[in-house]
This record gives structure tokens, C-alpha cells and sequence, in this order.
């Protein structure tokens, strides 16, 4: 059975003891660096440009593989065993390579505000699958909090004309993405964060070189406004912020963690208020406000939940 928390690590799921599983706390710090670092993707997105897809994405994930395997100690750089080694490969070729092919084709596709609007829907995906995979009901708190989180990203992101293909493919994206965060749990509980971010991002490169050879034969060197992007793409939207984003689930649980999906579009409205490219509006401030709202409620149900275990 898929569990979206983390089962107890075992002894043998690293070398000399189990995992490290950050407190409740430390898992909310991570998941705010995480939102910090991929918030400031989309400007890094914007310089590659129209370099080929998969060629960059394989660049980005194994630079972020090389950094993250050379900080593991040499123990836990071993093979995972096969059943993890499997589910990392599969779960990589689809809710992070797939996912990410999916979401750069629907913002080419309708722009980025639509594509925003649909994937601030993960929160209230994330709130049904997360519980059904462990047989259990949804908690009513959880899918209100997550309700109120993508009511919010919908009113700050302010939505746009949508095309079936655009839609269909944000819509594949989102679906690809919760997923992930769910089947991974158990994988995280064994391996922990560090080791299932390592093997995940290796995983991707390996998927992406094989794409990039089949649909990018013709094999380009990047420009230097490009590669300086894919280095940032590399090393803190995915190295740092996939780090951040494992210890954070393995912490919060991927119901909870997908509420932060909301500081996304408000760390770039920020951006955007603050370059200038235009005002603060009042429907902004308000979905700013429903974002915040719906992730401290439900984080606030999640701790009277563990101090009622406790």
C-alpha cells in the first residue's frame, strides 16, 4: 500500500542507522526554501529560452545528481535495492521528467497565468489521493485548507484563455506531479531524503539524455545567458530546492506539503511588484491572503493530529 507519509525508516536504510526524519518544524523551514528557490525558476525558464528541452533538462539533472551524490558520504552512494531502484526510475520518468515536459508544453502552449491556475489545483488532488492510497477518508480540514489554497492561486495567477492542448497538458502535469509525491513517501522512509534526492535526479538525467537523443539528435552547445541558466536550474531549482522539497515530505507528509505549492505565484507576484512590472492589486492581496490562511489551517490541523497521537 502507498502511503503519502513516510513509513518509520529501518535500521538497514542507510549506512550505520536510519535516516534522518526532521521534526515537524524544520520540515515547514524546508518547504519554504523549497517554494523560495522554485519561485525563482520562471526567471531561469525565461533565459533558456528556446534551447531544446530535453537536452537542457538532462543537463539540469545531472549537474544537480553530481552535487548531490558527491555531498552524500561514500556509504550511502551505493545501489538501492531493486525494488526502490525501480520505483525511483519509474516515478522519475513520470512525475518529474514527464511532469516537467507536460508543464513547459502548456505554458508554450497558453502562457504561464493559465497553466499557474490549473496547477494550483495539486493542493486539493494531493488532499483526495494522499489519504485514498492509504484507505482511509479525506479529512475535511485538508481538503478545505487545500481548497482555499487553489482558490487562492487562481485569484493571484488570474487565470486566461485555455486551449484543450494547453489545458490537457497542465491538467497530465498536475496529475503526474501528485502522484509522485505520493508513491515516494515509502521510498523516502527507507532510503531517506538525501540518498532519494541523489538517485531521483540521476534517474531523470538518465531518462532525458535517452529523450534528448531521440528528439534532439542534432545536439547544440547552449549560449552562455543559457547555460548560466541551466547551472541555476541545476544547482538550486533542483539540487537545493529537490533536497529541501524530500526532507520537507518526509517531515509534513505530501498532504501538508502540497499547500506550499501557493507560495509559488506569490513569491513571483512579488517579484513582479517589486521590478516594477506593475502594481499590487486588491484581488492579488486577497488571494495572497487565502493562500496563507489555507496553509496555516491546515498545518494547525496536522499538529493537533500528532499531539492527539502522542
Amino acid at each position: 500500500m502507498v502511503s503519502s507519509q513516510a513509513q518509520a525508516p529501518t535500521p538497514a536504510a542507510s549506512h550505520g542507522g536510519p535516516p534522518w526524519r526532521p521534526s515537524r518544524s524544520v520540515g515547514i523551514a524546508f518547504a519554504l526554501v523549497d517554494v523560495l528557490f522554485v519561485g525563482t525558476s520562471f526567471i531561469a525558464f525565461d533565459a533558456v529560452g528556446d534551447y531544446p528541452t530535453a537536452t537542457g533538462q538532462a543537463m539540469r539533472y545531472a549537474l544537480a545528481a553530481i552535487v548531490l551524490f558527491l555531498a552524500l558520504p561514500v556509504g550511502a552512494r551505493r545501489w538501492p535495492a531493486r525494488r526502490d531502484t525501480v520505483a525511483i526510475f519509474v516515478l522519475s520518468a513520470a512525475g518529474v521528467v514527464g511532469s516537467n515536459v507536460l508543464m513547459i508544453a502548456a505554458v508554450r502552449e497558453v502562457g504561464p497565468a493559465p497553466v499557474g491556475m490549473i496547477a494550483g489545483c495539486l493542493p486539493v488532488v494531493l488532499a483526495l489521493l494522499a489519504p485514498l492510497s492509504e484507505r482511509r477518508r479525506p479529512s475535511r480540514r485538508s481538503l478545505a485548507a487545500a481548497l482555499l489554497v487553489s482558490a487562492g492561486v487562481a485569484v493571484v495567477s488570474g487565470g486566461g484563455a485555455l486551449s484543450l492542448l494547453g489545458a490537457g497538458a497542465a491538467i497530465a502535469a498536475v496529475l503526474l506531479q501528485a502522484g509522485f509525491m505520493v508513491a515516494i513517501g515509502d521510498v523516502l522512509g527507507r532510503l531517506g531524503a538525501h540518498r532519494v534526492a541523489a538517485w531521483t535526479c540521476l534517474a531523470a538525467a538518465f531518462v532525458s539524455g535517452c529523450a534528448a537523443l531521440l528528439f534532439d539528435p542534432a545536439f547544440g552547445a547552449p549560449t552562455r545567458g543559457e547555460a548560466a541558466a541551466i547551472a541555476y536550474l541545476g544547482l538550486f531549482v533542483t539540487a537545493a530546492a529537490f533536497l529541501c522539497w524530500s526532507f520537507a515530505v518526509l517531515a509534513l507528509g505530501a498532504e501538508r506539503m502540497g499547500l506550499f505549492v501557493g507560495g509559488v505565484p506569490m513569491l513571483a507576484l512579488a517579484s513582479g511588484v517589486a521590478l516594477g512590472d506593475g502594481p499590487l492589486t486588491v484581488s492579488a492581496t486577497v488571494g495572497c491572503a487565502a493562500i496563507v490562511a489555507g496553509v496555516v489551517w491546515g498545518l494547525g490541523g496536522g499538529e493537533r493530529k500528532a499531539r492527539a497521537r502522542s
